[in-house]
């Protein structure tokens, strides 16, 4: 007979089922240890029951094996939430810290900085494939600088200055520079100053030829190359080569899109 004060307060169905799991615990670990792969294909059977019962419960999903088309709803998330439009975009926010969107574009033009505003390792120091000189920085900085942070603080200052000149001088010749045009005109500067002097001029002949912004900015960066007197390319660091100022200068453009596109300010192309 049981001695069931030592189960004061259960009640007798606890016990029946405390009896049944511990002699089916007895009997797994006995198939564990002596019948492993019977083991394994209770477990198997196991399996095929529930997902049985799962197809049973979720009859109207599509069946293995048909036709029917699996819908997958896909959020973008590349747009950003307050896109910057070109009517609100100040071109004095272009260089106002060295993380602005006209440092970076630039400096991913020159191969110094990431879409994203980081670092390449050229911005910490490399040679200039024209003059052999060391460029620091976003911009390629070669005069002096002790660091690459003070060689970008050197350049916004001097670039605020071309900024406002390069808007100076389109509003003598009535033209009203876009956000692609004006970027595009202080890159040249930062690039060869000599061409970023004629880049408004050049910008003025190139409105005649094209109609898109993309196509008068390419042309106009181009042309301010050329000497006025000869009209030939004086670009020693191309070889006066047309065909690779023009690939350079594409490159260069391209960038600076990829940059304002992040903004919803890219030029049509085509």
């Amino acid at each position: 007979m049981i001695n069931t004060s030592l189960f004061k307060g259960a009640k007798p169905r606890n016990l029946q089922k405390n009896s049944f799991y511990q002699i089916l615990s007895q009997k797994l670990f006995s198939l564990v240890l002596f019948r492993p792969f019977i083991f394994l294909s209770l477990l198997q059977g196991l399996a095929l029951v529930e997902l049985i019962t799962f197809l049973a419960s979720n009859h109207n999903q599509p069946n293995v094996g048909s036709e029917q088309p699996i819908t997958v709803k896909i959020v973008s998330t590349s747009e950003p939430k307050n896109p910057v439009k070109i009517s609100n975009f100040k071109a004095n926010e272009l260089f106002l810290t060295p993380n602005s969107l006209g440092v970076i574009a630039i400096g991913l033009a020159e191969g110094t900085r990431t879409v994203q505003g980081g670092f390449t390792p050229q911005y910490f120091g490399h040679r200039d494939s024209g003059n052999a000189a060391l460029n620091l920085g976003t911009f390629a900085y070669q005069h002096e600088a002790s660091s690459p942070l003070e060689a970008d603080l050197k350049q916004i200052k001097k670039l605020r200055k071309s900024t406002e000149r390069l808007q100076q001088e389109a509003q003598l010749k009535n033209l009203r520079l876009g956000l692609f045009e004006l970027l595009a005109g202080i890159d040249l500067i930062n690039q060869s100053p000599a061409a970023g002097n004629a880049y408004i001029s050049s910008l003025q002949d190139c409105k005649t030829q094209y109609l898109l912004e993309y196509d008068v900015v390419l042309c106009a960066r181009i042309q301010s190359y050329r000497n006025p007197d000869t009209g030939e390319i004086e670009a020693a660091g191309f070889n006066n080569d047309l065909e690779q100022l023009k690939q350079d200068q594409q490159r260069r453009l391209q960038k600076i899109s990829i940059v304002l596109s992040q903004h919803n300010l890219e030029p049509a192309q085509n």
